[in-house]
């Protein structure tokens, strides 16, 4: 095992750094409060307008709130029925469940063949499915992310033998 020279580490520089990764910039937590603002507004118009009566969401400002929860049910019904939601429903389970059991049975299909039968070209294909990973880490973007996680844990790493460094030295 290669022997690491802690005594070649510039520990102001690493702790430097580190304070300016974790501080960041106010320019980054201003766009993030705006961003998280942009994102949320939305949601609290759709609470808010789903407690109100037509006759009271047409009169008053839309993002106030409401002055009783009573219309809620009545709404309920009414989207229900006009946006056909049941229609909607039973078509978004009838394509889940056919789709996942199509997906299913396409890979048993796949998984006999690559197990049982011998045939030219066997160990490419293997490599290739398996290769195909559904965790989102395969790719441009996969590598970006294994990138950072790697920086990430080099860092730490990094403080971690400076801190070692530092309790062995007595500091």
């Amino acid at each position: 095992m290669a022997a690491f020279d802690l005594a070649g580490l510039d520990l102001d520089a690493i702790s430097a750094r580190e304070r300016r990764a974790a501080g960041g910039s106010w320019a980054v937590w201003i766009f993030a409060v705006l961003l998280a603002f942009a994102w949320l507004v939305p949601f609290y118009y759709l609470l808010v307008s789903v407690f109100k009566s037509n006759a009271e969401y047409g009169t008053g400002n839309p993002l106030a709130l409401p002055h009783s929860i009573g219309p809620l049910a009545d709404n309920i019904a009414e989207a229900w029925s006009k946006a056909r939601m049941a229609e909607g429903m039973f078509n978004s389970a009838l394509y889940g469940i056919c789709g996942a059991g199509a997906a299913v049975f396409i890979a048993a299909l796949a998984a006999y063949g690559l197990t049982r039968i011998e045939f030219r070209g066997k160990g490419f294909w293997f490599v290739s499915i398996n290769r195909s990973r559904s965790d989102g880490l395969s790719g441009f973007v996969g590598r970006i992310i294994r990138g950072k996680v790697r920086g990430e844990a080099e860092k730490g790493m990094v403080a971690v033998l400076a801190a070692t460094k530092s309790k062995l030295e007595g500091k």
